[in-house]
């Protein structure tokens, strides 16, 4: 299995990725035409999973700052899906952005279980940085001292 940036061909297969769970009721060419035109979409950098040129997961980084990136939109197939593409997309983006030199944390907003982001680090922070009813921020810190931790941390709204 492969982890690679994806290119602009691969953009509708990842769209649909997630159809069932954020279509809300649209047709399929409402669906890919509203990511077509996310302004959300198109200030990250897709990732995907594949294998023998199957797309098997996806997921979106987002450069926050020179020290922050954040992860999201992480999809996988709705027929493939448990079998742990997303968790070794997941990782191994994980290892790629810890090789950043000057990266130090890594943040996402769990619309699922926060406890199955735990197995890679990620923590849910303190429920004064909570602003959504519906998600959990979590982090993951690649120092000894989280960004969170900080008197003065003011944490990511959602991306």
């Amino acid at each position: 299995m492969n982890i690679r940036p994806a290119q602009e061909t691969d953009l509708n297969q990842i769209y649909m990725m997630g159809f069932d769970v954020w279509s809300d009721n649209a047709t399929v060419e409402e669906y890919l035409n509203s990511c077509r035109d996310s302004k959300k979409y198109s200030q990250g950098r897709w990732m995907i999973l594949e294998k023998d040129g199957a797309l098997l997961s996806s997921l979106i980084i987002y450069d926050l700052n020179r020290e922050w990136a954040g992860i999201g939109s992480i999809a996988t197939p709705k027929y493939i899906r448990r079998q742990g593409f997303a968790a070794e997309l997941i990782s191994g983006v994980i290892k790629q952005l810890q090789s950043s030199s000057e990266l130090s944390t890594v943040f996402l907003f769990s619309d699922i279980n926060p406890v199955y982001y735990n197995r890679f680090g990620f923590a849910a922070l303190e429920s004064k940085y909570q602003s959504y009813s519906d998600s959990v921020l979590m982090g993951l810190s690649f120092t000894k001292t989280p960004a969170w931790a900080a008197e003065d941390f003011t944490p990511p709204t959602y991306f």
